[in-house]
């Protein structure tokens, strides 16, 4: 099951789900079946090897109910959900946002850092 809620900021606001560069003081947080990150079944779909570039390629793999994502030549790092589709890193200002086909299949990720997107296609 997938809950999404808005939470209030300290300070009053609210931090929203848009990518961390245009966040006002709204935020979304999506819990698929448990705090951590999901449950296993809905995780699964996005675990798998997405070309970022000729040689680069960035990895999603799931340890329990925990996604990791590793980009060719670094460490593996946790990502955790926003949205159902939305997840972001806590060791960098990164979103990795997933795309769909209109069976549920991922097909893309598109990473969302310093200002830049990058599409990267699931192989």
């Amino acid at each position: 099951m997938t809950q999404c809620s808005s939470l209030p900021s300290q300070s009053g606001g609210t931090i929203s789900s848009q990518p961390s560069a245009a966040r006002s003081r709204q935020t979304r947080v999506c819990v698929l079946g448990n705090l951590k990150g999901g449950a296993p079944e809905q995780l699964q779909v996005y675990v798998g090897a997405y070309q970022l570039a000729p040689k680069v390629e960035l990895t999603v793999t799931r340890e329990g109910d925990q996604l990791e994502t590793q980009l060719t030549g670094q460490p593996k790092v946790p990502i955790y959900p926003e949205t159902p589709t939305l997840f972001f890193l806590k060791i960098v200002d990164a979103q990795l946002e997933f795309a769909k086909d209109a069976a549920g299949k991922v097909t893309q990720v598109t990473l969302h850092q310093n200002g830049h997107d990058m599409v990267a296609r699931k192989k």
